[in-house]
């Protein structure tokens, strides 16, 4: 019985072909596994239509509308997306040829000429460096295969997600090059080590990810710092309440400098925690704010 294997859906069945002829037997060669691919459909109607995605990266709206041929689309739709195996195959080889073969197909090329074109109006418009045009556009996948999740990765200097030598972009939540996620949403928590899946060879590193670093730092630090304060806020407030009730204005008084510091420290954070939160998309421009108010 034919073995077939798909992603997400994992069944495993070996193929050995083995046909009587005359008094011995011929075993037919075939290559270890048959992958899946594009077989174009006609499609009535006309063949190409407009699909449009917009999105903020810089602080700014940004769109684009590619035409995607109707044919190669119904046919990657309803073509086979099981491989046949015919051996015993590992992990680390067939999983990264699964998904490339699906990447590589050569019906997707003009799609992709369309594609990295429209990405390429954005950078010429915009002028940007080559660390932001990557930020626009990553080039290797991570396969989390224990949690069945899929997330993006860059070479870069100084961003090495658990010794893969790439650093982690997850495309699940909006997030800066080279910080991981560790909860997936639903709650699930991140810890396997992902399986690398490299998508391009790209010789130039993204040299950004000490900002992201810094970025991530600040968000984490400024989360805290108004967490810690929280408490202290409540208490101070409380028994400047009590001293008021009982008529110890002097007293209360005497509270109300250090309880303005304290909320002044605490909106101060809390505004730049949720600064960060709100412009994520826009690596260069939020590390110049931190920089300019000395929080990073």
């Amino acid at each position: 019985m034919p073995k077939r294997l798909r992603l997400g859906r994992l069944i495993l069945v070996a193929v050995i072909i083995v046909i009587s002829f005359g008094a011995g037997y011929l075993l037919l060669s075939r290559p270890a596994v048959i992958y899946p691919s594009i077989h174009p459909v006609e499609v009535e109607g006309g063949t190409y239509r407009d699909v449009g995605i917009s999105f903020r990266f810089e602080d700014e709206n940004r769109s684009i509308s590619i035409p995607v041929n109707g044919i190669v689309y119904l046919g990657a739709q309803r073509s086979q997306k099981d491989a046949i195996l015919s051996g015993e195959i590992p992990d680390s080889v067939f999983i990264p040829a699964y998904y490339l073969s699906f990447l590589n197909d050569p019906n997707q090329e003009e799609f992709y000429r369309e594609l990295t074109g429209a990405f390429r109006d954005i950078r010429v418009r915009s002028s940007l460096d080559d660390d932001e045009y990557l930020e626009l556009m990553a080039v290797a996948l991570f396969y989390f295969k224990p949690e069945a999740h899929m997330a993006v990765g860059v070479k870069g200097y100084q961003c090495d997600y658990k010794d893969t030598g790439y650093g982690s972009v997850d495309s699940t939540n909006l997030s800066l090059v080279g910080v991981p996620t560790s909860q997936l949403p639903g709650g699930m928590n991140l810890t396997s080590v992902p399986l690398v899946i490299p998508v391009a060879n790209r010789t130039r590193l993204y040299g950004e990810c000490p900002e992201t670093m810094a970025i991530q730092d600040a968000l984490e630090r400024t989360e805290a710092l108004a967490g810690s304060l929280s408490p202290d806020l409540d208490s101070l407030q409380q028994r400047m309440n009590d001293l008021h009730s009982k008529g110890r204005f002097a007293e209360c008084n005497q509270l109300v400098a250090q309880y303005r510091a304290m909320v002044k420290e605490y909106n101060d954070n809390a505004f730049a925690h949720n600064y960060i939160l709100q412009h994520l998309d826009d690596r260069k421009g939020t590390y110049a704010w931190l920089s300019a108010r000395g929080l990073n």
